[in-house]
């Protein structure tokens, strides 16, 4: 939150409630009576998609910065770059294959791990490759993320490799 320049205080009143939630209910603008609730947050708390979404915001700009930085390589298609879509709690990152990407994209990953105590699920993610190279197997051991297979469905969309025919 002090990456995007919330005050203070406000920063305060949210890790009051994650980190001692004992809550009081104004009645006709007055205090009554305190109740407890766990420690932390979980999923399903009330306030978890905000955190989650300024979490992504912070894992945005960073993906924007390694790839200006040249810490990812850009997937390009006729001069078109897209580095990487958020829909959700889903991400999609669009990278190069080499294993400078796979590199710098697995410690992205781990320094944002540290910093907001969010991790990949290694288990629910995949990567897919398009075309055929040799570079794919040194890429997939630099990220540690298993590949997947296209076609897959997305959305509702299918997601292949390949022009769309008519």
């Amino acid at each position: 939150m002090e990456a995007m320049n919330f005050s203070n205080v406000w920063i305060d009143w949210v890790m009051a409630c994650i980190q001692s939630p004992r809550f009081s209910v104004l009645i006709n603008g007055s205090p009554f009576g305190f109740f407890e609730s766990s420690l932390g947050l979980w999923q399903g708390d009330p306030i978890s998609p905000l955190l989650f979404v300024l979490s992504m915001e912070i894992l945005s700009q960073w993906l924007d910065a390694a790839l200006l930085n040249k810490k990812i390589g850009p997937f390009m298609k006729k001069a078109t770059s897209v580095s990487h879509l958020l829909f959700a709690d889903d991400l999609i990152i669009f990278s190069d294959t080499s294993t400078s990407s796979g590199r710098g994209l697995k410690e992205l990953f781990q320094r944002f791990a540290i910093c907001s105590s969010l991790e990949l699920n290694r288990g629910k993610s995949q990567v897919f490759c398009g075309g055929r190279t040799t570079q794919h197997d040194q890429f997939l051991e630099a990220l540690g993320i298993p590949k997947g297979n296209l076609p897959v469905t997305y959305l509702g969309l299918p997601l292949f490799t390949g022009a769309l025919t008519p």
